[in-house]
């Protein structure tokens, strides 16, 4: 008699939901969100729970994303770094699963979606509309300010030109415009309508912003124009302070702050017309100039190029005439105390010129121990000769280079790594080749077949061991025409998981 009782005893404890079916196959739909996928499906009957399940490349296995969903649910998105993402052989499927196994939907292909997850803004407000090549990104990726020098405002009567958007991106996604900035009028303005070029750059929490006025006209026929302003967020408005002058012809020509806020640099030419370097800091509350860096001897050429996020680390171009022609090029870097510490890398191809090199992209890791330059023969007949090249600086001060980077086999690469931008972890960088002619749209995978039109894009590498191309980005529409640039301004962030695009007066977000 207990031994029957018993058996009843465990047969009503026995679960009342374990199910000897495995569920009705679902069904997976996938569309496309600000930088990320959406997901949704009906329910199914007898499923008690669901799981995504992400195949990220071809030879790849299936794996579930994130945790299971609960019988109730019909949805889900999350978002992801477009620019990193392999769109074309990416695959997702719905498994609706209960105690006695799972069924499968069939697999949905997201390639279709990449042009609908590229986030696209403009200046919000002013008569022209357009950011116009100049950008800076915070760190986290959530803030970046971006120039428009075109734009025209009338107060009062009295017209201003020029402004710079401060943009922030919100915890729900959504990039929102936090303040138009503007520069004081110049006593003095130009009659021939030449718009006042604006440079910019933002601290880590993006409540600093520095901005460059290299043609602000002091008086008519100002031989010492230029202004540099930076603007601080108070928690409810803007203001602005001006950096002092260092003597000069040219003033605010490049601005770079440092994370902090509290370290500038401004580019600048002498009388003379030479480029030159000023270092600010702010003591007590006030920009104060700290050090000047010039050209070593007077047969040597330098510009500016770089400043890394800490503040450490000072980069220029330098060119120096040697006996018998093939000039001297090389990477300069001051760092140490005061920025008194200098560092030269040479920059060469294998290719030999008379005529010497050209160098124009540049970029380098947040404390910059990582840097790279583009490098091309100092001949048009020569163009497609263009590398960039990436060097790493060891214990001893010293930088070695780890990687020489060629355009595809797609691209005429006349302009590869006229523009390179690097995450501040050193491991991720862009190249933009505004002038390359692979078909396609949007994020993909290389190769690319080659076109006609030159219509540019954008080498996503990152670092693994050593350097390797993950992806190609390319215009979210093709126009048939050489006039987009697509690829001339770029921005990463710390992370290199968002990735900015200037082109054709909008700002693309990856």
């Amino acid at each position: 008699m207990n031994k029957i009782l018993l058996c009843v005893a465990l047969a009503a404890a026995a679960p009342s939901f374990a199910q000897t079916t495995v569920p009705a196959t679902p069904t997976l739909h996938a569309g496309a969100e600000f930088k990320g996928l959406k997901f949704n499906w009906a329910p199914v009957a007898r499923a008690s729970w669901y799981q995504l399940e992400y195949r990220a490349h071809q030879t790849g296995d299936f794996v579930e994303v994130g945790d299971d969903f609960p019988a109730s649910a019909t949805s889900t998105h999350f978002s992801f770094p477009l620019h990193l993402y392999d769109w074309t052989y990416a695959r997702y499927r719905l498994a609706a699963c209960n105690s006695a196994g799972c069924s499968r939907s069939a697999e949905v292909s997201v390639s279709s979606l990449r042009l609908n997850a590229v986030g696209y803004l403009i200046p919000p407000n002013g008569s022209d509309g357009n950011f116009d090549g100049n950008l800076d990104l915070s760190p986290d990726g959530y803030n970046f300010v971006g120039s428009a020098s075109e734009e025209t405002e009338y107060v009062n009567g009295v017209e201003h030109d020029g402004a710079a958007y401060v943009f922030r991106r919100g915890s729900n996604g959504v990039w929102a415009a936090r303040g138009r900035l503007t520069p004081p009028v110049p006593p003095f303005v130009d009659s021939h309508n030449i718009p006042l070029r604006i440079d910019t750059a933002i601290s880590a929490s993006g409540n600093t912003v520095a901005m460059g006025l290299p043609d602000y006209l002091h008086k008519q026929d100002d031989d010492a124009s230029g202004e540099v302003r930076v603007f601080q967020w108070s928690g409810t408005a803007w203001t602005q302070t001006a950096v002092p002058r260092v003597t000069s012809f040219v003033f605010g020509e490049q601005v770079k702050l440092s994370d902090s806020g509290s370290a500038l640099a401004v580019a600048f030419r002498d009388q003379q017309y030479k480029p030159n370097v000023g270092i600010y800091k702010l003591v007590n509350g006030a920009w104060q100039n700290v050090r000047v860096i010039t050209a070593k001897t007077s047969t040597e050429s330098c510009s500016y190029r770089g400043f890394s996020r800490d503040g450490s680390t000072l980069a220029e171009f330098c060119t120096l005439s040697q006996s018998g022609g093939n000039p001297k090029l090389y990477i300069r870097t001051w760092s140490g105390s005061n920025w008194t510490v200098s560092t030269d890398t040479p920059l060469q191809l294998s290719v030999p010129s008379s005529l010497g090199y050209d160098s124009a992209g540049f970029a380098m890791s947040a404390n910059g121990d990582t840097i790279a330059a583009h490098i091309e023969i100092q001949n048009p007949q020569q163009r497609g000769d263009a590398q960039v090249h990436v060097f790493k600086r060891g214990t001893n001060g010293v930088y070695s280079k780890v990687a020489e980077l060629i355009a595809g086999p797609w691209s005429h690469g006349y302009l590869y790594g006229w523009t390179i931008a690097m995450s501040g972890d050193g491991a991720t960088m862009t190249v933009g080749d505004f002038t390359d002619n692979g078909k396609g749209t949007g994020p993909r995978a290389a190769p690319l077949y080659a076109g006609a039109a030159m219509e540019g894009g954008v080498y996503v590498y990152r670092l693994s061991g050593t350097w390797k191309l993950a992806n190609m980005v390319k215009p979210n529409q093709l126009t048939g025409n050489d006039t987009e640039e697509f690829g001339r301004v770029l921005a990463l962030s710390g992370s290199g998981k968002t990735l900015l695009i200037e082109s054709m007066g909008a700002v693309w977000v990856y």
